[in-house]
């Protein structure tokens, strides 16, 4: 017997304005819409120490969530292991918080610790943050500025030079490259939006254009092929032991203003902006987000062919990698586990856009990068925490992310008619 049209309606308007309630405590949103991420509660950092202090700080964070992420891979990258501990806390989804493997510092939930930390009881309690033992409270919880405080702290007297330095755009690009071995990581964890000032509003380029039928079916066709992971083909830079990055190595002066602007566009339009697809209340909110996130795609794409043909590897020109790197792969490597299926960013597939898909493999090879990235955690606490997106709580499964990320984007339809 079919459902009675009305009954339909009633369930349908009863349960937009339950999703509406959950989506407030999710996200909050502005009266249009807008996802707005909320402010941190502890936004500005102290400056770094002199010298490094092992045992005293500890840098804690989530396995999915990507704000945390970017400190991890900048905590990685620096080699602060020895100066620095890393903690990693677990998903409660019944209570909606973070809590602790183990007691820390006397404490259960992450919610405890913001309040021993003499934090506003209101606040929300967020991964990343840096807690000093010694001081008994959180110095930064802002990712943007702690992964800034993490690029200047001083080096452990355990440090090394950077291995890769001087990778060229090729080296981990070609079909031969191979995953470069890495540390072990971190096996717990999870996800948690984490505040993040908004960047100042800029004019949105025009959106991206979407794929011609013919490219979209040539895709289907054709999906990438597997890259071998056997460990041949990467230059020796990459095969060396796990060093470091001296301390300022990742937002040199000569590129700072460059790091700096591409890190600001990135906040609003890709690192918030899959956020603003995914938590939008309404179709024009999804919208604009959705097309400010693919026009700033199209122009990464872009900006790292230049590089390419300007002898660099990364966005930012020069050798290494930048902060403006890390906080796009943050978000990059999660595409097609989580943001492309839930959160609604799947206009084009990523290897759509070929110099994207390079570079995030060139950086998912760098040393210790592949050992923070959990994809299992990310669907895991995707899409069975975020309930009003995914109501089912049903784990979808997914490809293995080294065979996908190193795998080789397949020509396109269109590239093919090219001369």
């Amino acid at each position: 017997m079919p459902i009675p049209a009305v009954v339909v309606r009633s369930a349908r308007q009863l349960w937009r304005c339950q999703w509406l309630q959950l989506m407030q405590g999710l996200g909050p949103a502005d009266r249009d819409g807008h996802y707005r991420r909320p402010q941190p509660a502890v936004a500005e950092p102290p400056p770094p120490p002199a010298l490094a202090n092992p045992g005293d700080h500890v840098l804690i964070v989530g396995r999915s969530c990507p704000w945390a992420h970017r400190a991890w891979l900048t905590w990685t990258l620096r080699g602060l292991d020895p100066a620095i501990e890393l903690l990693v806390v677990e998903p409660d989804p019944e209570a909606g918080r973070w809590r602790f493997a183990s007691p820390f510092e006397g404490c259960d939930t992450l919610a405890q610790l913001y309040r021993l930390g003499g934090c506003d009881p209101r606040a929300r309690a967020t991964v990343p943050l840096l807690w000093s033992r010694s001081q008994k409270r959180v110095l930064v919880s802002e990712s943007a500025r702690l992964i800034e405080l993490l690029d200047r702290w001083p080096a452990p007297a355990e440090a090394s030079a950077s291995p890769w330095t001087g990778v060229s755009p090729e080296a981990v690009a070609s079909p031969e490259g191979s995953a470069s071995p890495s540390r072990e990581g971190s096996t717990s964890a999870s996800l948690s939006p984490s505040p993040s000032p908004s960047p100042s509003p800029s004019p949105s380029p025009p959106p991206a254009p979407s794929p011609s039928p013919s490219a979209v079916a040539a895709a289907v066709a054709s999906p990438p092929a597997a890259l071998p992971l056997a460990g041949a083909g990467l230059p020796p830079a990459l095969s060396a032991p796990l060093g470091a990055f001296p301390p300022g190595a990742l937002s040199p002066p000569e590129r700072r203003e460059a790091i700096q602007a591409w890190r600001e566009r990135l906040q609003g339009s890709v690192n918030d902006g899959v956020y603003r697809c995914g938590l939008a209340r309404s179709q024009a909110a999804y919208d604009a987000a959705e097309a400010d996130l693919f026009a700033t795609l199209q122009d990464l794409e872009e900006a790292l062919g230049r590089q390419r043909a300007a002898g660099s590897a990364w966005l930012c020109g020069g050798p290494d990698p930048s902060l403006a790197d890390i906080c796009l792969f943050a978000t990059l490597i999660r595409w097609e586990m989580v943001y492309a299926p839930l959160f609604g960013c799947g206009r084009q597939p990523l290897w759509f856009l070929p110099e994207l898909w390079r570079w995030r493999a060139r950086f998912y090879q760098l040393p210790g990068v592949a050992a923070t990235c959990l994809p299992e955690a990310w669907r895991r606490d995707y899409f069975g925490a975020l309930f009003p997106l995914h109501p089912s709580g049903i784990i979808p499964a997914g490809p293995d992310l080294a065979t996908l990320v190193l795998s080789s984007p397949p020509q396109r339809a269109d590239d093919q008619q090219q001369p």
